[in-house]
């Protein structure tokens, strides 16, 4: 269970528990089976289905609107099985920013209004976030209310019946694809804010970190006779430094599977959703244009979190070097200017988040994905010439 000083995780991991993805090792045996059907209906069954559509879909156009949502299935059925897999690293993680945060805190600074300003601001954008969600799948469910004459479903796929002969066996796949639209976006986005909540608590702490060294070279400005304790308040910032980055080391460790197979696919995802537009007549089509542009904006979204937030980490720890040169640090003694430069040297490379240490996680990745989505739409259009 998430502490005080872990908030912005509740949420999340609120959701994961309520759809039996959150599990601790006194679960019941009722709840691991309880979260295996869940997965299994609403996950497993749909994916099977959109498959053996999109293997007999007729025209290109149905084969490039499956695609797209069958894309969007598969990377949660992945980032579902990896994140269970890795639930047990992923809490000793938790614990291990609980221990940080309670190292590093101190009354001096602003009762950590910096912190705060910036979980309150990942609050706000994974509501946000969990919303556009929630609008995309709502958009996907008017599709056969508001064009029930023509029996569109929300999305179309193979199923065990001909649903298009039998009033209530539409109903029902319409019921079932809406509530499996629902579940899939609780699952796939409370894992997808997981790692950009972390990343937060880091770019906080970063920010943290640089106010403590700025307060260090004021303090040897008006206190020069607090030489001991200035060094005492330097070694604590480097141990806060070294868990910052074995923090960041377990964040890439954790979740670089989960990121990397999210831009591959969503790069695609994003390409086929976009091509779609331009098959769509607005006028004709009117809710199913507006879906297609709500769940093209929520996949945009997903790709955007991680890479803003990776970037802010190393723009954060960019000026964290520069607030520990300008500290006034020649002022001090030798056994202080050598910790200094020590510190200095350990800061040559800065802190970033990678994927598997490669693919860095950054705004210049996100827009690689971008260029990557837009030339693959480039082909689907030329295809269509």
């Amino acid at each position: 269970m998430t502490s005080n000083s872990l908030y912005p995780f509740r949420m999340p991991e609120k959701l994961l528990r309520n759809f039996g993805i959150w599990r601790e090792n006194d679960s019941t045996w009722k709840y691991h089976i309880y979260g295996l059907l869940m997965h299994l209906i609403m996950l497993d069954n749909i994916a099977f289905c959109q498959t053996m559509y999109m293997l007999k879909a007729t025209n290109f156009k149905n084969f490039i609107d499956v695609l797209s949502v069958i894309l969007t299935i598969y990377s949660i059925v992945f980032k579902t099985i990896i994140f269970t897999w890795k639930l047990q690293e992923a809490k000793s993680l938790m614990n291990a920013l609980k221990d940080l945060l309670k190292f590093s805190s101190d009354n001096e600074i602003f009762e950590r209004i910096m912190l705060k300003n910036q979980l309150d601001r990942i609050i706000k954008i994974y509501k946000f976030y969990y919303w556009s969600a929630i609008v995309a799948c709502t958009a996907s469910g008017l599709v056969p209310v508001i064009q029930y004459k023509n029996q569109r479903l929300p999305y179309e796929i193979w199923f065990y019946f001909d649903h298009e002969k039998n009033v209530g066996g539409f109903w029902f796949l319409c019921v079932y694809q809406y509530l499996m639209s629902m579940y899939a976006a609780a699952i796939g986005y409370s894992i997808d804010i997981f790692p950009v909540i972390f990343m937060c608590y880091i770019i906080g702490m970063i920010k943290e970190l640089t106010l403590r060294i700025d307060k260090i070279g004021s303090r040897m400005k008006e206190f020069k006779i607090l030489e001991a304790y200035n060094f005492q308040e330097l070694r604590k910032c480097i141990e806060i430094h070294s868990m910052i980055k074995k923090i960041l080391s377990k964040i890439e460790h954790q979740f670089s599977a989960i990121i990397l197979v999210q831009g591959f696919l969503n790069s695609v995802t994003l390409c086929s959703s976009a091509f779609m537009l331009t098959l769509i007549s607005y006028e004709a089509e009117t809710v199913v244009f507006i879906r297609t542009i709500c769940y093209t904006f929520s996949m945009a979204l997903q790709v955007f979190l991680p890479c803003y937030f990776g970037n802010e980490i190393t723009h954060a720890a960019n000026n964290l070097q520069q607030s520990i040169f300008h500290s006034m640090w020649m002022d001090e003694n030798l056994q202080y200017q050598s910790t200094i430069k020590i510190l200095m040297e350990n800061l040559k490379q800065p802190l970033k988040i990678t994927a598997f240490g490669v693919f860095g996680i950054n705004i210049q990745t996100f827009m690689s994905i971008i260029n990557s989505a837009y030339s693959l739409y480039a082909v689907f259009k030329n295809s269509q010439k």
